[in-house]
Parts: C-alpha cells; structure tokens; sequence
C-alpha cells in the first residue's frame, strides 16, 4: 500500500456505528510523518501502513452431492464470502518518537484482548470483522514487526467514522522526550574517538550540542516558570514556549546536516579497525538521536502554538458530510451554538468535507 492513510476503528459490542468514536483508533501510513504527532499515548502511525498489498478475496460456501451413477454432482449454492484478510507491518520509533512502538503494540494488543468488531479502511475500500489472530514480532523496543489476520464479514460504508476529539498534547510531555533525547545525543557524543577525527568535526559537534543544551534548559525553565507560577497572559507563555521548540529543532537539524557527508574515509585522521567501528557507532548514535529530538520538538511547537489560542480547548476532524448542526450538538447538547464553531474556524462551507481539522471555542452563552 503506497499512499494515503490506513485506518483501523474498534467498533462497541452492539457494532453501532454511530457511536464508535467511543473505541480504538490507528491511523497508518507510508510516509515518514504522522497523520498526527506521537504524544507518548497516541498518535505517530508513519511507516506503519502494511506493507503487501491488500488481497479481497471472495469464496462461495457450498455443498456438493455426488449421486450414485450421476454424470454431473449436485453442488448447492450457500452464498458468497469474503476470505480471511491478512496485513502485515512494523511500528518503528524512527519516524514517530521516542516509546511508540511499544505504545502502538500495547493498545492493538488490548483492542484484540477485547474481541471486538472493527472497521478497516484504505481509501475508499471499506471492511468490517474481527481480528481472529495477531502474532507481533518484537525485534526491539523501537521496531516491533506486525501481523494480523481479521474474518471479513463484509463491506461497510465508504465514509470515515467519526473521530475522536483530540486534545492537544500537554508541552511538558514534549519536554520530557526532548531532554530523553537531548541526554541520548550527549550520551552518543561520549562514544567519539576524538584522536582519530580530522578537521573540526567533533568541534562543530560539541559547539551544536552545547546550543542545544542551553535551549533545553531555557526551555525548561520556561515550562517550569508556567507550571509553578501561571503569567496573567497564557498565549504569550505558549507562544514562547513554541519559539523556543523551534529553537530546538533547528539546532538537531543543524546537527544532521552537519552529519549527512560525514565518512570514516574522509574524516578521520587514522584509521583502525576499532576506531572505524567507534567512528561510525557514534556518527549513527547522534543522527538517530537528532532524529528523535526533532520529532520531540516539534510535537511540542504544535502542542504549545495549539494551546497559545485561550479558547482551543478541544480539536475535532469531522466525517465527510457532517454539519455544524450535528457537530454543535456533540459539543453543546444543542445545534444552535453552530456559529461558534463556523466563525471560529473561518469556514466557508456548513457541510465539512472530512479533511478538516476544527477547533471546538469554549461553550460561553450557547
């Protein structure tokens, strides 16, 4: 499967539709970014779409007679099914943060404990059954392979579930990933063989390093500030806050771009076996930890740019052909608070097309 999104939806016991929000959800896809960013629960899903592509098959069950001196059987036809479907995957942290493999293990696990219906979908082909087998393959705690096999019992609609509300990610969550990862690239710089390097490489390093030190610790001064003493105006604190993410992941990018032509023939001065081997564990280590720095980052950036509006409290992606009406309902127990949301969010259309993503303004007088 090459592009879009592969979306799986736990279903309640009774399989009513209309209200399987109240389940599991995963959002896979090919690409190397999330549908949505990883917030130590929920979210992250690149690289995660099946791999092979999807086989529909369809069998007929029947029962066949052979009569005693009948030149042709009798062979009664019971009615078409659909074969068993089987996806198979990985979950990497690679291209979704730190802890999500295992995450995304956890909660697929627990929605197959369950035993209840599901709804998968990859563009407009739309299924519904249950996951009779999943066998995972835990190779490492940051790449965990998966297989699972779901009994078809037929198609369902075309259109998307309605999702989730979604609250935006708390910033001190993004925090802690981001100094796990900031400590990881310290922790992979003391593997350098500094009297094997040529040049300034490992000068540059540690000149990218320690501006990204004094931005963790500004940042967390910056977050600990609002925690124990919360400023009169909140938006200039995220505000702030979101800037200073950004800072961050500008200085882990600064380090992989420093990193990208780097090679033992070319930067290192002597050359063994051991400090080749030392060389390249440690050029690896960094990238990798700049990798998942920047993907800390920017989870923060967007939590706190989120959270920098004073009445985005609850975000929501509607279902193709869902209207205000319905959805101020959902929020307000009411349909008149629609304007609310359509002025809130700049909308031209009463009818939503499924790709947006609305923020849900506090109730005040609906």
């Amino acid at each position: 499967m090459a592009n879009g999104v592969f979306v799986i939806t736990e279903l309640p016991s009774a399989g009513d539709p209309a209200v399987a929000d109240l389940g599991e959800r995963f959002e896979w896809t090919a690409d190397s970014k999330p549908s949505a960013p990883f917030d130590g629960m929920r979210g992250g899903g690149a690289r995660a779409c099946p791999l092979k592509p999807w086989h529909m098959g369809t069998e007929h069950h029947t029962v066949r007679t052979d009569y005693p001196n009948a030149i042709k059987p009798s062979e009664q036809m019971l009615g078409p099914r659909k074969k068993p479907q089987v996806f198979k995957g990985y979950w990497d942290d690679r291209y979704n943060g730190h802890g999500y493999a295992e995450a995304e293990l956890a909660r697929f696990e627990a929605m197959v404990d369950r035993g209840n219906g599901i709804r998968w979908q990859y563009g407009t082909q739309v299924f519904e059954g249950v996951i009779t087998s999943f066998d995972p393959e835990w190779r490492a705690a940051w790449r965990i392979e998966y297989e699972f096999t779901v009994s078809v019992h037929g198609r369902a609609g075309a259109t998307d579930p309605t999702r989730v509300p979604i609250t935006p990610p708390d910033t001190s969550t993004s925090l802690d990933n981001f100094d796990l990862a900031v400590q990881a690239m310290l922790d992979a710089d003391d593997l350098a063989p500094r009297h094997a390097i040529a040049g300034s490489l490992a000068d540059d390093v540690t000149e990218i390093l320690t501006a990204t030190v004094d931005n963790r610790e500004t940042l967390a001064a910056t977050i600990d500030q609002r925690d124990l003493a919360p400023p009169e105006q909140p938006i200039d604190a995220f505000t702030r806050i979101a800037t200073q993410f950004r800072t961050g992941r500008d200085t882990a990018f600064s380090l992989l771009a420093r990193l990208e032509q780097v090679r033992a023939d070319s930067d290192m001065a002597t050359q063994t076996a051991m400090s080749v081997l030392d060389f390249e564990d440690w050029i690896r280590s960094l990238r990798w930890s700049a990798r998942i720095a920047m993907g800390a980052a920017l989870t923060g950036d967007r939590a706190a740019t989120e959270r920098a509006e004073p009445d985005a409290r609850r975000l929501y992606r509607p279902q193709t052909g869902e209207h205000l009406y319905a959805i101020s309902r959902k929020f307000y127990g009411t349909p008149h608070g629609w304007k609310l949301i359509y002025d809130r969010n700049a909308l031209a259309s009463f009818t939503m097309d499924g790709t947006e993503m609305l923020i849900i303004p506090e109730r005040g007088g609906v």
